[in-house]
């Protein structure tokens, strides 16, 4: 008798859920999760765009197609995120402003109204365990789908990966319960606590990348001054966007806008791991050009969820350890975070280096 024919193994297909603004970790992430697919490591399957109300979000849509089609992947579903209870005020309507960010926008005009007819057609022509949801923004579009899904649809989902924690309850039927200190929890409590609830009933794969993850791996100013060197537009769109950014953080910084964010802490998070030393070098009078050469550290929180997509890079660096005997609750730990910030470099600026496209 021959041998018995293997099953050749599904490639994953990502669906991507996220909320470009002033920060630039949304814009690295598309241009990661480019790259990894050019490479195989998975497929894309679409994105959604949410966070603030409903002109923000149709804004940040545009802008993730218009990033795509940059990208090579003209033809990508791009979908804006429904209304979802919104917290007071408008932390969450943040968005980029900047020339060559609108001009990303406006090549990106066609996307699509009704984020459930993405999900629908995502799970329709997908493999069973196939699908892997990257969520890096509020999650209340992906619990509506998942809470009307049927068991055939549920067959299709392999794994949730959620840039943020979960705070851990014993001898509970659902013992993940979002982290308050999580900003994708936070933006929209009601949605990630129906979305573990469900992932956690329906047995769909949890898996977090907790911040303390992406503080293992701070990148240096020398990732953004090797963008900024570049032609590629968007290479030169995160090297200004990252710059106004912290501009922006640090005059808020300085009228005292945020009680969790002062200046120690900004200190602490930008300038070193010696916050005491490094306070004592800044105050609140000195303009963000005085400030700005002394800053030493940043993080890119979202790039590093869709890293964790890509099975087989990840493992040489890190893992994800499961964290409960009964439930399918995972976190990524790092065994060489050195060597993934190198990658994470690395991989970023080969895919914007042949760019030669002008805006």
């Amino acid at each position: 008798m021959g041998k018995k024919k293997q099953k050749a193994p599904v490639t994953p297909e990502l669906i991507l859920i996220s909320d470009p603004n002033s920060d630039v970790d949304d814009l690295v992430s598309f241009v990661m999760a480019a790259v990894l697919a050019d490479k195989g490591y998975f497929k894309l399957g679409g994105v959604v765009a949410t966070g603030g109300e409903m002109m923000t979000r149709l804004r940040r849509a545009m802008f993730s197609k218009g990033c795509f089609i940059e990208l090579g992947y003209p033809f990508l579903k791009v979908a804006v995120g429904a209304d979802y209870p919104r917290r007071n005020g408008d932390a969450d309507n943040f968005y980029l402003s900047h020339p060559l960010s609108e001009a990303v926008e406006r090549k990106g005009v066609v996307v699509e109204r009704n984020v459930l007819r993405l999900f629908h057609s995502c799970v329709n022509a997908a493999e069973d365990k196939s699908l892997t949801i990257v969520a890096n923004a509020q999650m209340s579009d992906v619990a509506a789908y998942l809470r009307e899904a049927g068991a055939k649809n549920l067959k299709k989902f392999a794994r949730i990966i959620v840039m943020g924690a979960y705070a851990p309850r014993e001898n509970d039927e659902n013992p993940a319960v979002p982290d308050s200190s999580s900003y994708n929890n936070v933006v929209c409590m009601q949605g990630a606590e129906e979305l573990y609830r469900v992932a956690q009933e329906k047995g769909v794969r949890l898996m977090f990348v907790p911040k303390d993850v992406i503080y293992q791996m701070q990148l240096g100013r020398e990732f953004y001054d090797r963008l900024e060197k570049l032609s590629s537009p968007l290479a030169k769109l995160i090297a200004a966007a990252n710059k106004l950014c912290l501009e922006n953080l640090w005059n808020a910084v300085r009228r005292g806008d945020y009680s969790h964010f002062d200046i120690r802490r900004f200190a602490k998070v930008f300038m070193g791991k010696d916050y005491r030393i490094s306070s004592r070098v800044i105050s609140g009078r000195e303009s963000f050009e005085e400030i700005w050469p002394k800053i030493r550290y940043f993080n890119l929180y979202d790039v590093v969820t869709v890293m964790g997509a890509a099975d087989a890079l990840f493992r040489q660096y890190g893992r994800f350890r499961r964290t409960s005997e009964k439930y399918m609750i995972y976190e990524a730990e790092l065994s060489d975070p050195e060597g993934l910030k190198q990658a994470l470099s690395d991989l970023i600026v080969e895919k914007l280096t042949p760019f030669r496209v002008s805006l």
